[in-house]
């Protein structure tokens, strides 16, 4: 995938994100997340481009949660 193939649907989840009232600064790591993630990437046999952009973005989303929880989990921790 080039950075060409992708910028338009960067775009359209980063207005989508700030249109739900996502914090700015949460938008743009998740974009810039997705971003590393798809460029370069070959798209694999069996399925589309757009599938596998969509697979990227719930990888950058599973992983952003996750690093969430775990960060509230240390505080929690820390604060007791």
């Amino acid at each position: 995938m080039t950075e060409n193939s992708i910028t338009p649907a960067l775009k359209s989840v980063r207005r989508a994100l700030l249109d739900a009232d996502v914090n700015l600064d949460v938008a743009t790591t998740l974009i810039d997340g997705v971003k590393r993630r798809s460029l370069g990437q070959e798209v694999i046999k069996g399925v589309t481009a757009e599938q596998q952009f969509i697979k990227a973005m719930y990888d950058e989303v599973r992983f952003s949660l996750i690093y969430m929880l775990i960060s509230l989990l240390f505080y929690c921790i820390s604060c007791t």
